[in-house]
């Protein structure tokens, strides 16, 4: 056998023990059901062991770090490498959006955690652009709303519906400004130093939008409207919603001395005080809040 050949025999035998380990490390660190069963498993519980200031970085560094990955089945190529997250973008996503409901608190999150939901929403604005399901994306972008809305930013709320919602339609998304603009405008009436002027501008505005938000809810399309809040659990109707914004509107109207309006919006509410409770009455706790509700405006 010639030298080039020997060299070329050589050359093909380490090529070929390369190939062979390769293919044994890969089958020794493959992937399997199992692996990713536990390699989620032991994430979740890491995160909900995370103390609060440590959540957010947390989800950064299960996005941002990739790893090796193999697994095999029994369709060509047969075996399978990638470069990505320890465990699947959708995951992180729901794990985001369980953070979002941690700090969220009963729909009032406290002082210290106000800090901690902004961290999320920053990381959620950041993830958004990775490649996720849609019922993912529109998941956590359902979070991102809320949190603008539990921490008073109306105007990173209206700004987030304006540029549009994917999984909504339309007219929700216009329905869903009015609402935070009427609570934009409660805002402004509430600051200390307002004169009356400004005070009374600002609940007029209020009560359009809160009347628009009723309104809307009455309309066809929401027939069938049942909505679990996230952070509460109490079940909204359709009737219930408009009832509490007409309400909420009669009470300003009072306030800025509008009686006719005020004895208008009231009798509107009336009108599905009886249904909204027929239907709160399902659930034990919707049917107390709903009770209490009622009970603060006479009813």
């Amino acid at each position: 056998m010639s030298r080039s050949s020997k060299i070329s025999l050589s050359l093909i035998l380490v090529v070929a023990a390369a190939l062979a380990f390769a293919v044994n490390w890969c089958w020794e660190n493959r992937q399997t059901p199992e692996t990713r069963r536990a390699a989620r498993k032991e994430v979740v519980k890491a995160l909900r062991d995370a103390q609060g200031d440590e959540v957010a970085n947390f989800l950064t560094r299960l996005a941002s770090e990739r790893y090796f990955h193999t697994w095999f089945d029994d369709k060509p190529p047969y075996m399978h490498v990638a470069w990505e997250t320890k465990i699947p973008l959708d995951l992180i996503g729901q794990l985001a959006e369980e953070a979002f409901l941690r700090f969220a608190g009963n729909g009032e999150p406290n002082s210290e955690d106000v800090p901690r939901l902004k961290q999320i929403m920053a990381f959620a604005e950041s993830f958004l652009t990775n490649r996720l399901s849609e019922d993912t994306s529109n998941a956590l972008r359902d979070r991102l709303l809320d949190a603008h809305f539990l921490i008073g930013d109306f105007d990173g709320a209206i700004a987030m519906l304006e540029r549009g919602m994917p999984g909504h339609p339309q007219e929700w998304a216009k329905a869903t400004v009015a609402k935070l603009r009427a609570h934009r405008a409660m805002d402004i009436a509430a600051k200390p130093g307002q004169d009356a002027e400004t005070v009374k501008k600002a609940k007029r505005e209020a009560i359009e939008n809160f009347v628009a938000f009723g309104e809307y809810m009455l309309t066809p399309a929401n027939k069938d409207f049942e909505d679990c809040d996230p952070t509460t659990g109490v079940i909204y109707s359709f009737e219930w919603v408009a009832v509490k914004n007409f309400l909420r509107s009669a009470v300003l109207a009072r306030e800025i001395g509008d009686t006719a309006k005020a004895d208008e919006l009231t009798a509107r509410a009336k009108k599905y005080v009886e249904s909204a409770r027929k239907k709160a009455k399902e659930d034990k706790k919707s049917f107390e809040v709903f009770q209490a509700e009622m009970k603060t405006y006479g009813l």
